[in-house]
């Protein structure tokens, strides 16, 4: 990852891959804004803080912990955790395991500072798409309730 090369984008240094990133980013915000319910739109709007503040805070000239970054994957687990509580849609959980293992490889990745930094990123990026994923089916396909009509 630090070999790859880098772009300015409004004012960002960013990699072809966090460009890709970003691009799905807003594809899958899209259609949570457009398609899903509340909890839904909630959800992409606080992923959206949370890549956006990641890519700000993100040094680019460490090969060590970012500690920032990690702080804001474990506010988005917290925050998903009480989505998940208070809106149990199944999608949530899914999100919710993702964004654990995303917490997970920063835990590793302390414990075990060796951990290849292409390693921990190809684990970091899996791992945000499933949480994107999640939020996109989340969003195509809401759950379809009782319908009852009452007959007069």
């Amino acid at each position: 990852m630090t070999n790859s090369p880098r772009y300015s984008v409004l004012g960002l240094v960013v990699s072809p891959l966090e460009v890709a990133g970003l691009l799905a980013l807003a594809f899958v915000c899209a259609i949570a804004f457009w398609r899903g319910g509340p909890s839904e739109r909630r959800v992409a709007g606080v992923i959206l803080l949370a890549w956006l503040g990641s890519l700000i805070l993100d040094d680019d000239n460490t090969t060590g912990i970012q500690w920032a970054i990690f702080a804001i994957d474990v506010l988005l687990a917290i925050w998903l955790a009480a989505e998940v509580l208070f809106g149990p849609r199944i999608w949530l959980y899914f999100a919710l395991a993702a964004q654990v293992m995303i917490v997970m490889t920063h835990i590793a990745f302390m414990i075990q500072s060796e951990i290849v930094q292409d390693a921990f990123y190809s684990a970091y990026y899996f791992w945000s798409y499933v949480v994107l994923g999640s939020l996109a089916i989340g969003s195509l396909f809401k759950p379809v309730g009782l319908r009852t009509k009452r007959r007069v």
